[in-house]
């Protein structure tokens, strides 16, 4: 049987917050083989050739959706690859991240007239396995963040996960400016409602991301999966997330 693009993947949703524009939708690894990248015309990186199918399957959607995004945006298309440190080099006047869990993905794609002017990461997550729990419980979350979540009268499960996440969206906004490797302990979670929440960093994370700044977030389950998003607005340099309405 002939390999199908709109078999392998598809976009299911498709927003506007502020000055980015998000995306999610889905890919099925089982359908992708090795001959799908040049029938999509996307660049097949060695060291991804290298790797087994199922990351391969994982490349080629990710950068199928910021291709269709960049598309929808009206914005130059341009091959997405990785430097040595494997971050995404955006195009210039781009600024862009991308995730992916379990089938799904999740990306977001800003227009800017100085990348290091604004900031940008998403993450998407299954909830964390009590194996994951058990390995990750201590280094993720403090006693101070997790009474943050009973507070806010959050699960373990559901406060590690979105502990977990939400911290991920904060680093893969933060590193294309710091290009540091920076820990869970980095940021602290020290505020939880329904919908938001709010990280401190905990220490210096470059000149400008300084100790103690914050950064509010927002979040939403979907489908058994939680997306995080932190954003800034390119024209008022705020912090503030703008929710993704689904």
């Amino acid at each position: 049987m002939a390999w199908r693009e709109t078999a392998f993947w598809q976009p299911e949703l498709v927003w506007r917050e502020g000055a980015a524009t998000f995306a999610i939708a889905n890919f099925r690894a089982a359908y992708y083989n090795s001959d799908a990248f040049r029938q999509c015309n996307i660049v097949f990186p060695a060291e991804i050739q290298a790797s087994v199918s199922s990351r391969q399957a994982e490349y080629l959607a990710g950068r199928l959706l910021v291709r269709y995004l960049q598309q929808h945006c009206g914005l130059t298309v341009f091959p997405l690859l990785a430097s040595a440190d494997r971050c995404p080099r955006w195009p210039p006047g781009q600024i862009g991240s991308l995730s992916h869990s379990a089938g799904q993905l999740f990306a977001a794609l800003q227009p800017v007239t100085r990348a290091d002017q604004s900031v940008l990461g998403v993450d998407v997550e299954s909830a964390l396995r009590l194996e994951q729990q058990q390995l990750l419980g201590s280094e993720l979350l403090s006693a101070a963040e997790r009474a943050v979540g009973r507070a806010a009268g959050l699960t373990d499960n559901a406060l590690l996960t979105l502990g977990f996440s939400a911290k991920e969206s904060l680093y893969k906004a933060l590193y294309p400016q710091c290009r540091r490797l920076m820990d869970f302990t980095a940021a602290e979670l020290v505020g939880i409602t329904e919908q938001q929440f709010e990280l401190r960093l905990a220490q210096p994370w470059s000149e400008r991301w300084r100790q103690g700044q914050l950064f509010r977030g927002r979040y939403f389950w979907r489908q058994h999966q939680l997306y995080t998003l932190v954003l800034s607005d390119d024209a008022t340099g705020s912090t503030d997330l703008m929710f993704a309405r689904t």
